[in-house]
């Protein structure tokens, strides 16, 4: 599962019916989420309608980088997007700490969170990240 936050604002791009579910849905949260099969490579589509700037960072663990944060990269990298990676571990303060520190260090306009680890972090990075903190 990928988690998006941005810091541009929040922007509605439509409504799924639950009737309408296949294989893959997404779902319009104050993050927005894809779920489902063969969903990795649609992950650059949704960042553009969004309007994300350039420059992101993908959080993950070790784990789920290379079963799908790598592939995430790679279909980011080719639509244009500078992209780095910050692997973390559990949702500690510490790591939440280092994830805001190495996502000001590479001007990361959004995270993407790929797996429970990137997930959990973000929740927690947002509002660290909103409090004037060096």
């Amino acid at each position: 599962m990928c988690g998006f936050i941005s810091f541009q604002g929040i922007k509605e791009v439509g409504r799924i019916e639950m009737d309408d579910f296949t294989k893959a849905k997404d779902m319009i949260f104050p993050r927005d989420v894809l779920i489902g099969h063969n969903t990795l490579p649609e992950i650059a589509k949704m960042c553009e309608s969004l309007g994300f700037a350039d420059c992101g960072m993908i959080i993950s663990g070790s784990n789920t980088y290379a079963s799908a944060g790598k592939i995430v990269n790679d279909c980011m990298t080719d639509s244009k997007y500078n992209i780095s990676v910050k692997l973390t571990g559990l949702a500690t303060l510490a790591n939440v700490k280092e994830v805001t520190k190495s996502g000001r260090e590479c001007k990361a306009k959004f995270l993407l969170a790929v797996g429970e680890e990137g997930k959990t972090i973000s929740q927690k990075w947002a509002p660290w990240n909103s409090r004037d903190r060096s």
